[in-house]
């Protein structure tokens, strides 16, 4: 029993479930996002859709284990066609497999986290739309990207330590807020 219970995890959960917990790798689905200071300024890919990649997709498809033969942590192969599809297709959003599975409802058997993994955030999954539907460029700053009323309030969170998940267009001021004055 004891033989086939390792067994039965290590198919389950990957060949290293045991020790996983004590390896020197921290767990990705935990890092802490970092405030971009000019969000307008950061590389689109990056500083914005690779960590988001990291945190949630890695564990699954990064470099030490690939379902489904997919790898998301290089460029080269985000854009290779996977078994279900072309992973990315640039400006078209609907026939790109990761748009479509992270959009499917979390009881679809294709939802992308699995149910029982961290999910994106509403931000998280506008965020890798906009940058899919916008051409999925690899070396492109985020204001050299199209972006419309929708996606400027996510970019603009980005900035703060703490993320927000619903902000509203009429919370950004329309012109410019200048430093205040020390004294």
């Amino acid at each position: 029993i004891f033989i086939t219970g390792h067994f039965g995890g290590s198919i389950t959960h990957g060949s290293d479930y045991l020790i996983k917990a004590f390896s020197s790798s921290d767990n990705l689905a935990e890092l802490e996002r970092k405030p971009i200071p000019n969000v307008q300024e950061a590389m689109a890919y990056q500083d914005i859709i690779k960590p988001i990649l990291m945190s949630k997709c890695y564990k699954c498809h990064g470099p030490e284990k690939q379902k489904g033969k997919l790898r998301l942590d290089i460029p080269d192969l985000i854009l290779k066609v996977g078994k279900g599809g072309q992973v990315i297709k640039a400006v078209n959003t609907d026939k790109s497999e990761l748009v479509k599975r992270i959009l499917f409802s979390k009881d679809n058997e294709d939802h992308m986290p699995p149910v029982e993994q961290p999910q994106l955030t509403k931000s998280e999954m506008e965020l890798i739309h906009w940058w899919v539907g916008s051409g999925a460029d690899f070396d492109k700053k985020v204001n050299s990207l199209a972006q419309n009323d929708k996606i400027k309030p996510v970019l603009i969170a980005l900035q703060s330590p703490e993320v927000k998940e619903e902000i509203k267009i009429s919370d950004i001021p329309d012109e410019e807020v200048k430093t205040a004055d020390p004294d």
